[in-house]
């Protein structure tokens, strides 16, 4: 397969992990009526719950870029993906604000790599040229889609609830799990 050719499916990839990671940082608005009604919690309770992730999101910044320099691009950006498909998972159980924060802590860690992961993909299989379009076309991407899911989510909630909408978040993040193991890699002279 052409090197270009692949980089554009570890792009599209990688891209997709951005999108998925942007959507659950800002998801916090869209859910929190209804996460505040069945765990019983203030506003304050809820915002401190989902501030979680940012803590988890900004904890990891530095220890990914390193992970991500120094390892092998699939295990990184997959275990990246895993952890936040696991928080998703692991927010859909969760009875009560603790375990709330303790999975948006994790989701914030795992969302921590979308950017980074991006970004040093795209160094590795493009040229410098290409570099800010393809950056650029990517944050686009997540920011639009953003917009577009979290109307559908918004749907969801009125007939599902929103551990339900959790759950599917979560299997979406497995099965984006299973195409980075599978796809997600530096080029051959990395």
């Amino acid at each position: 397969m052409p090197k270009f050719i692949a980089g554009l499916i570890v792009w599209f990839v990688a891209t997709i992990f951005v999108v998925y990671s942007f959507c659950l940082n800002t998801a916090a608005a869209v859910f929190s009526d209804s996460i505040k009604m069945s765990l019983h919690v203030n506003d304050v309770g809820a915002s401190l719950a989902t501030g979680a992730f940012i803590l988890g999101f900004a904890c990891m910044q530095i220890p990914a870029g390193y992970l991500l320099d120094r390892y092998n691009a699939k295990f990184v950006v997959s275990s990246g993906v895993f952890l936040l498909a696991l928080g998703d998972i692991s927010i859909s159980f969760a009875g009560n604000i603790y375990v709330f924060a303790l999975a948006n802590f994790l989701q914030g860690m795992g969302a921590s790599f979308a950017f980074i992961s991006i970004a040093i993909l795209i160094s590795q299989w493009f040229s410098a040229k290409l570099f800010p379009i393809l950056f650029g076309l990517t944050q686009t991407l997540s920011c639009v889609f953003a917009g577009i899911i979290h109307y559908y989510l918004t749907l969801a909630l009125a007939a599902y609830a929103w551990n339900d909408v959790y759950r599917v978040l979560g299997m979406f993040g497995m099965s984006l799990f299973v195409l980075s193991v599978l796809l997600v890699k530096s080029p051959s002279n990395y």
